[in-house]
């Protein structure tokens, strides 16, 4: 067991991504339990897992370490952009940033999670620069980011809920939704 790596599930997830690399295949039935060995299995996050496998494979625990922090930073710049496009001013957009990050920085650790963070963030901005600037040139990665997202972790579910919230919104999300898709109109 390395030092640091206290979270129940991560040794799970390790050698889970190892069993993907391996056979080349997402694993449809238990492969760990006793009571339901063999029994069908979902591996929802299994992009996370072989690239927490990867990620030991070329660079050790010592790589696995800096994951977390990695994607604190990027989650960081991500939030930032945002705040920056709707505040158009750097002082309230660092604060902003700030109010809104402290909070999660207990959960960047070494779990899928972390990339729901940057999936999510990566989305939000894409629509903000859409409605906010009409900049359509990230618009593609949105089909790409979902396809990673709902590999990575199952909070992709939680996109469903900031549409809808859009939608509400008067006006009702500017360019952006249209009856929950994407539109410009």
């Amino acid at each position: 067991c390395a030092p640091g790596f206290n979270d129940p599930d991560f040794y799970w997830h390790l050698k889970t991504g190892e069993l993907i690399a391996q056979s080349v295949a997402v694993p449809a039935t238990d492969p760990f339990s006793f009571t339901y060995a063999g029994k069908p299995w979902i591996a929802h996050e299994w992009l996370t897992e072989l690239l927490f496998f990867w990620t030991a494979s070329v660079g050790g625990f010592t790589a696995l370490r800096l994951l977390p922090a990695l994607a604190a930073a990027a989650n960081f710049m991500l939030l930032y952009a945002i705040a920056r496009r709707l505040t158009g001013k750097e002082l309230a957009a660092t604060l902003a940033t700030v109010c809104f990050f402290v909070p999660l920085l207990s959960s960047f650790t070494l779990r899928p999670q972390i990339f729901t963070f940057l999936c999510f963030s990566t989305y939000l901005l894409v629509l903000v620069e859409f409605k906010y600037a009409r900049s359509t040139r990230l618009l593609w990665l949105l089909p790409v980011l979902m396809l990673a997202w709902v590999n990575l972790h199952g909070a992709f579910y939680c996109l469903s809920h900031a549409f809808k919230l859009m939608q509400e919104q008067s006006p009702q999300g500017g360019r952006i939704i249209n009856n929950g898709s994407i539109s410009a109109h």
